[in-house]
Order: C-alpha cells, then sequence, then structure tokens
C-alpha cells in the first residue's frame, strides 16, 4: 500500500511538472509571437536601450503596422554604420516586409548620431545608416556627425566615413525604393576626398564599391534605387553632398534609377562648404571627379529643384584632372529607358560659386550641366 500511494504521488507530481513546462513554452511561444511583428511608436531609450537593438529586432522580426523610432538621447553607430534590411531581414520580403501602408521612421527629434571611431582603416564602404535593399524607410531630424577621432584621410590608410546615409541594392534585383531622407543635419569632413552626405549606387554591392556589378532586372525594375526622395535637408562639408549612381547597364535600361527627387517645391535642400578640394577621388564605380554637390547618373523622370547651393571657398577645383566643378550634374553613361516618355526636371534652384578655376585647367566653372545618350526611340524631355 505504501509503495502504490508512494507512486501515485510521484506521478502526481510528475504531472504537475510536466503541466507546468508545457505553460512555461507556451508562454515563451506566445511572447516570441507578439514580438514577431513590430507596430506603433517606440521610445530610444525607453522600449530599446538604444538605436542599434531597435535596428536589430527591426530586421529581425519585421512589420505588421507602420513602426515609428523616436529617438530621445544621442546615438553611437556602430563600426561600418547601421545596417536597415541587408542579408535575411524580415522587412524585405513576405508577411513582415514593409509597405506603403507598413512604413518605418526613424524620428531623430534634432539628436545626433555620430560616426564610429576609427572606420576599418582603408575601408571604402563605411557610413552612418545604411539601407540596403530597404523599402518605405523615413529618415527625419536626425543630426549625422562624423566622429572627431577620424582624422586620417588619405588612400588605402584612410580610417573616416564615407558617407552619412547610403543607399544600395540587396541584390541586382532588389533596390532600396520609395524612402524619404527629410529634415536632417548632415555633416562629414570634407576634407577627405571620399566624402558624400547621401550616396545611392545601384552599378555595385554595399561591400565593394570599386568593382562593377550591376543591378540587372529589366521587366518590373526592381533592381533600382528609384521613387526616392531627398527633402529640406541641410548638407555641409562635405566632397559629394548627394549622389545617385544608377545601374548603366545599357542593354537592360529598365535597371536605371527612375522618379527620384532632390528638393521639390516647399522642400529645398541646403546644400553648403561641399566640393572641390583637388585631390583624385578613389575609384568608386561610376563617380565623377568633378565633385557635383549634387550628381544623378543614370536616371529618368527625376526632379532635382529648389534647392540652395554654395560651394566651399577654395582655389581649386576638380579632383586632380584639371577638370571644371559641376554644382549640379545629370549625365548618363548609357541609354535611358526606350520606348518610353523619358524627363528630367532640373529648375528654380539657387547657385553660388565660391571656387576658383585651378590653375591650367580647361573644365570651368558649371553651374549646371547636362549629359544625355538617348537609346532609339526615346521621347526626351528636358526642363532646366
Amino acid at each position: 500500500m505504501k509503495n502504490k500511494l508512494y507512486t501515485k504521488s510521484t506521478t502526481n507530481r510528475f504531472n504537475r511538472w510536466m503541466l507546468f513546462t508545457i505553460c512555461f513554452l507556451l508562454s515563451l511561444f506566445t511572447v516570441s509571437e507578439s514580438k514577431a511583428q513590430l507596430s506603433g511608436p517606440y521610445a530610444i531609450p525607453g522600449a530599446y536601450v538604444d538605436l542599434a537593438a531597435a535596428i536589430t529586432d527591426l530586421n529581425t522580426v519585421g512589420v505588421s503596422g507602420p513602426v515609428t523610432f523616436n529617438l530621445g538621447a544621442a546615438q553611437s553607430a556602430p563600426a561600418g554604420g547601421y545596417v536597415i534590411g541587408g542579408a535575411g531581414s524580415l522587412i524585405l520580403t513576405g508577411a513582415f516586409a514593409t509597405s506603403a501602408t507598413n512604413t518605418v521612421t526613424i524620428n531623430g527629434a534634432t539628436n545626433t548620431i555620430t560616426a564610429f571611431s576609427p572606420q576599418t582603416v582603408g575601408a571604402l564602404n563605411d557610413g552612418i545608416i545604411n539601407l540596403v535593399g530597404a523599402d518605405f524607410i523615413t529618415l527625419t531630424g536626425i543630426t549625422f556627425l562624423e566622429n572627431l577621432g577620424n582624422t586620417v584621410t588619405a588612400a588605402a590608410t584612410n580610417t573616416m566615413t564615407e558617407w552619412a546615409i547610403g543607399l544600395f541594392y540587396i541584390s541586382t534585383t532588389d533596390g532600396a525604393r520609395n524612402n524619404t531622407i527629410i529634415s536632417n543635419n548632415i555633416s562629414l569632413r570634407r576634407t577627405y576626398q571620399n566624402s558624400f552626405g547621401i550616396f545611392s549606387t545601384t552599378r555595385t554591392p554595399r561591400a565593394t564599391v570599386t568593382t562593377l556589378a550591376a543591378a540587372t532586372e529589366a521587366a518590373s525594375e526592381p533592381g533600382s534605387n528609384s521613387f526616392n526622395k531627398v527633402r529640406s535637408n541641410t548638407i555641409h562639408n562635405t566632397s559629394y553632398a548627394v549622389s545617385f549612381i544608377g545601374s548603366g547597364a545599357a542593354t537592360l535600361a529598365g535597371a536605371h534609377d527612375h522618379d527620384n527627387t532632390i528638393g521639390g517645391s516647399g522642400f529645398g535642400n541646403t546644400l553648403t562648404n561641399n566640393q572641390g578640394i583637388g585631390v583624385t577621388v578613389s575609384a568608386f564605380v561610376g563617380i565623377t571627379g568633378n565633385y557635383p554637390a549634387i550628381y544623378m547618373a543614370n536616371q529618368y523622370n527625376n526632379e532635382i529643384s529648389f534647392n540652395s547651393i554654395t560651394s566651399a571657398l577654395g582655389t581649386t577645383t576638380g579632383g586632380g584632372s584639371l577638370e571644371g566643378i559641376r554644382s549640379i550634374y545629370s549625365a548618363a553613361t548609357s541609354n535611358p529607358q526606350a520606348l518610353v516618355a523619358w524627363s528630367t526636371k532640373i529648375n528654380d534652384n539657387t547657385i553660388t560659386i565660391n571656387n576658383q578655376p585651378q590653375a591650367g585647367g580647361t573644365g570651368g566653372l558649371n553651374s549646371i550641366q547636362v549629359g544625355l545618350n538617348l537609346a532609339a526611340n526615346a521621347v526626351a524631355s528636358l526642363e532646366v
């Protein structure tokens, strides 16, 4: 009898333990599920200890509704910069991806994000925020600063930050699209020849900006960085303020970037103390050595308007090539979209050039320069 009672008691304890274990595991599953998608406002610090933790969560679990990260304190970027999107991120495809309704906003509320220091010696792909294949992201009210500890500007040994904000494809058929960069303050280091306020390219991946691997998709054009807006930002102390470089795949015109807007009525950017340090830029694919404040290459249906551009004081222009400086440069190295209406609009910009021509230079000082290389049957419209 005693043995039977003991057995019954042991069985009951075991059953209770199993029930507790099952309930505990179910609770963990429920917590995991409740955290599977982000939606709503999140305070930083508060809901997250810092922006890095918030972005990690965003990439890991995705979104189920509009998300806003509200910064309440200054942040320090990780080495190479934050990456929104990138390999394995759930915000890129599927049920938890960002969309026109499920957007992500980082609201800086004028708080500062400072670059990492020191950046990797000799690297050319260090930023502060990198959008890698990411869509429907808004960056607003953020002050982006180079770290004062980054001082080495020499090629091959630099420890500098290349861009404050970078837009890149995740694959040659999946670009960064429908993003808005608005009302930010960007300041890097103009004495570093490879400093970009905002840098977008689909001619290379982020990892290897000196090796051509252009976007190739032509059908629905997802490989391009398109429908992006750069509005009401103040960008100063850079070599290049805003640069958008499209694919340039001559036989795949649909891969070109399109419908990107720099400025706009009531949303003009203020670009000051940029351009013209007279040092050869590194071998970024598609970059010109003339240090234009706004550089748009292989774009169509784009707009550059209502911006105020004041170049830095200096006696040298061009990247050591004796060429002239260009404040706005819209260039095409291959044929934009054929058989459809193609246009570019450059209007109502205010441009002040303070540089003097480099001795022996042949390029002069160009406020606006447009280069066209149209495909047969293209319908072109240029407004300046």
